[in-house]
């Protein structure tokens, strides 16, 4: 759900970035460079991640490697959003943060899953 409002906000901030007359240079910067890359970024971030969401409902191997190795790219993804205001891109990255810890969290459970999956389709 999260990454469907974000795809819906970038594409509000990619036309509002390009729609916007503008009164000074940082105000032109915002609204001709800034907003569309946000918006761009929220686009590609939430589809990905959308994406690997129906991934791994119909198969549940590498949930837990995933999250161990997302850690970096969520935590750019949120210092770029509070960078450039990106308030909902925030509220998913401390969103994809608290799944991570889940994640973490039950590690063994997971792996379990994965290698029961993995058994059962030999």
């Amino acid at each position: 759900m999260v990454a469907i409002v974000q795809i819906l906000l970038g594409i509000v901030l990619m036309i509002n970035g390009y729609n916007n007359d503008f009164l000074s240079f940082t105000e032109a910067m915002l609204d001709f460079i800034y907003l569309p890359l946000i918006g761009f970024w929220n686009i590609y971030a939430s589809s990905t991640r959308f994406k690997y969401s129906k991934q791994m409902l119909i198969r549940p191997i590498g949930i837990y490697r995933h999250y161990e190795k997302s850690f970096i790219s969520t935590i750019v993804f949120l210092v770029l959003n509070l960078v450039l205001g990106g308030v909902i891109g925030v509220a998913g990255a401390i969103y994809d943060l608290v799944v991570r810890n889940y994640a973490m969290q039950n590690k063994d459970a997971l792996l379990s899953i994965e290698n029961e999956v993995l058994k059962n389709a030999k």
